[in-house]
């Protein structure tokens, strides 16, 4: 029974979300059944897959299945040629000299297209900051200014292909107290923002007294006991981490200083160590600046910083438990992993993430093992940290990489295409042909798998279509499913994910099942659009709670509130 209709509804704004993950238990594995044919190299990447091989009795070639689902022949392109990334959308990239234009009609180009658009978009973004500059830069970094080498599987310098996203070093007018530039992260267009300017709000506290640290230009005052000191704040690049949409995500270093406030010598100093963050003054640091996780949009605030745009949402994150106790991250380098897991080093390790989450992930090579975490950012008394979640671990025939749609990572293990759920455990998603030992996956409904060796693959693109689809090429070189068991004319029945993540169920009928589903023995509920529901839920009055994975929870207490054997709240 609903007694208390404002503090639910405060609930209900807090920990309503939406996970684009697997339903637990929502369905049994689904068999892949596995096509004769050879497959050299293959890469999925968005809406479409790229590969090459022989298929079909047909001499060698390179094929790109497009979000239609048909499969087009790329005329003049040796097959040998692997695809690395897909720039802007639009380019599918083999290596720095050879593309394939995806809208326009597949065609094979030549030439370093990537430098070209990244040279392209360093001029736009430094017209920008000229334009734009009111005395925050100098003069001189107009023309000086470089876009910074990035390590990027895929990318030369974009850290992101898909937008261009990429990130500069401005020389500043007014150098700060240790720091002489700052970054500037903007994208193809040249949508840009200072990332080091803005810090949202970073409660710092002394014994006596605290003060909110809004940014990195002002000065804010602060007492010790009897002392009254300056404290000034700067920020610099460490390491890009992600982005998700427009937000940002990187590491970087913060260090706090102070001054004497009113002394004729005094002099700033760095006293992060000194410092405790947050309403209970936790102490996060034992050196001169500590390394956080920023989190950030590209999009500008209405205010600017001496002509240039910050970003109008920045918050600062304590690698750190809620408590200020040092975290280890999976996904943030092997010698965490180490000191985490006990896992070897030389492995790689890739902190990805969705608008839910993040997501860390260590894949051991010397141990053939993967490791993955959910990392979720939460505040506390005004202190801002990283939730851990349970880590769990497997192992996998997939040595070289670590693919992660929609930010969970996924691997192939004995048969069985494994996924992380976006809490706690690795998921079974495909069951493949025994002797598969290689794939690639941009969404769970866009996937090639393969063995080269025995001469079978398997393809998975987009549900609705064949997922082993036989193909005949016709006069122009393009081919089209002519598979028996093109979806098209079968109804594809259990559970579905859409293109917006969101999940239906499909019935027997063909129609979205809605309401209560009990599916082997987990509840779910499906709105009255067919959709699954997470969150807490009111039944004609009555509320009940699904999981991040959509299953009704019992028998348990969520945020203060009894849930009973049937599900319902009962206090």
């Amino acid at each position: 029974m609903l007694r208390k209709i404002t503090k639910i509804t405060n609930l209900l704004v807090a920990m309503v979300s939406f996970m684009s993950i697997v339903p637990a238990n929502a369905a049994e594995v689904k068999k892949i059944e596995a096509t004769e044919g050879t497959i050299y190299s293959g890469y999925a990447k968005g809406n479409g897959i790229y590969f090459t091989g022989e298929i079909n009795g047909k001499d060698e070639a390179a094929y790109y299945i497009s979000e239609d689902g048909e499969y087009h022949k790329i005329d003049g392109l040796d097959a040998g040629y692997e695809a690395t990334n897909l720039l802007i959308n639009k380019y599918l990239v083999l290596d720095d000299d050879n593309y394939v234009d995806l809208t326009d009609n597949y065609k094979a180009l030549n030439g370093n297209i990537t430098e070209d658009l990244e040279d392209e978009a360093e001029t736009i973004v430094r017209k920008k900051i000229r334009a734009d500059n009111d005395g925050r830069f100098d003069k001189s970094s107009y023309d000086g200014s470089k876009i910074i080498e990035a390590t990027m599987e895929g990318s030369a310098k974009f850290l992101s292909g898909s937008n261009g996203l990429a990130i500069y070093d401005y020389t500043l007018k007014n150098p700060g107290i240790n720091k002489t530039k700052s970054t500037i992260y903007s994208d193809l267009k040249g949508n840009y923002v200072d990332a080091d300017y803005n810090l949202g709000s970073l409660k710092v506290c002394t014994t006596s007294d605290s003060v909110i640290i809004k940014n990195t230009e002002d000065t804010y005052e602060i007492k010790d006991n009897t002392k009254a000191y300056e404290l000034k704040a700067e920020l610099k690049e460490k390491k890009y981490i992600t982005s998700v949409a427009n937000t940002i995500y990187r590491y970087a270093d913060l260090t706090i200083y102070r001054k004497e406030k009113g002394a004729d010598d005094a002099t700033y100093v760095p006293v992060t160590n000194e410092l405790g963050f947050g309403k209970n003054g936790y102490n996060v640091t034992s050196g001169d600046s500590v390394t956080v996780l920023q989190k950030f949009l590209n999009e500008p605030a209405a205010n600017d910083i001496d002509g240039i745009k910050y970003s109008k949402n920045s918050s600062i994150y304590f690698i750190a438990d809620e408590d200020g106790n040092k975290e280890y991250l999976l996904g943030r380098s092997a010698a965490d992993a180490v000191a985490k897991v006990g896992a070897a080093t030389g492995g790689k390790a890739k902190i990805a993430g969705s608008t839910q989450a993040l997501y860390g992930t260590y894949l051991d090579v010397t141990n053939k093992k993967i490791y993955s975490e959910t990392l979720n950012l939460k505040s506390k008394n005004g202190f801002n940290y990283i939730d851990i979640g349970d880590y769990d671990s497997s192992d996998t025939d997939t040595l070289d990489q670590i693919p992660t749609p929609n930010g969970l990572a996924c691997f192939l293990d004995d048969g069985y295409i494994k996924i992380w759920d976006g809490n706690e455990s690795f998921v079974k998603l495909y069951k493949v042909d025994g002797a598969m030992d290689d794939f690639s996956i941009s969404t769970k409904n866009n996937l090639i798998v393969w063995t080269e060796d025995d001469g079978v693959y398997s393809v998975i693109h987009n549900i609705t279509k064949a997922t082993n689809a036989e193909t005949s090429a016709d006069s122009t070189g393009t081919t089209a499913v002519t598979s028996a068991t093109d979806n098209s004319k079968t109804t594809i029945t259990g559970w579905i994910q859409n293109t917006d993540n969101t999940w239906n169920y499909i019935l027997d009928s063909g129609t979205k099942k809605t309401g209560w589903l009990n599916n082997n023995g987990t509840w779910y509920y499906l709105n009255s659009e067919g959709t699954m529901q997470t969150g807490w839920i009111n039944d004609n009055g009555t509320w009940y709670f699904c999981n991040t994975s959509g299953a009704m929870l019992s028998d348990t207490t969520i945020e203060g509130y009894q849930l009973g054997s049937n599900g319902a709240w009962v206090s």
